[in-house]
């Protein structure tokens, strides 16, 4: 039990980073930071939760695949471009597309329930919906 409850706060702090990240990368001194080198800086310790071996791991996947991601969801979200999608909701789905396409440990209901539930914590009062919808889909897409 304490293992699942260790993941969800990892997936947590991975989406809070991943969306730090997104935040100080549209600012016009931060094209070229990464969640390393904010980590490195200090700029990410008010984030609260573990920044364990589970949380890097997601963070870095989420960094090294973003344009497979990014790419999957732009088909699948065909009324909506990327940057009109909640900045919340974009990284806590990145982070389950993540976990559906590369963590073969991770049961996919167990990335889509996980990501939900973070929607309904840190999301807009519809955005639970949207992650769901959306992860859904890739699911469907990911198992045909």
């Amino acid at each position: 039990m304490a293992h699942k409850h260790e993941r969800s706060l990892s997936r947590r702090t991975a989406a809070q980073v991943l969306y730090a990240w997104e935040m100080r990368k549209s600012t016009g001194d931060g094209k070229n930071i990464t969640p390393d080198s904010m980590m490195e800086s200090g700029e990410l310790d008010l984030i609260e939760g573990p920044m364990d071996d589970y949380a890097l791991c997601l963070i870095h996947g989420v960094m090294d695949n973003l344009d497979e991601i990014d790419e999957r969801l732009q088909g699948l979200s065909k009324n909506w471009a990327l940057d009109r999608m909640s900045l919340v909701d974009l990284c806590i789905i990145r982070v389950a597309t993540f976990e559906m396409l590369h963590c073969d440990d991770v049961p996919t209901a167990v990335a889509i329930d996980e990501a939900v539930e973070l929607a309904k914590g840190f999301g807009g009062e519809e955005s639970h919906k949207f992650v769901n919808g959306i992860l859904g889909a890739i699911a469907s897409e990911v198992q045909a």
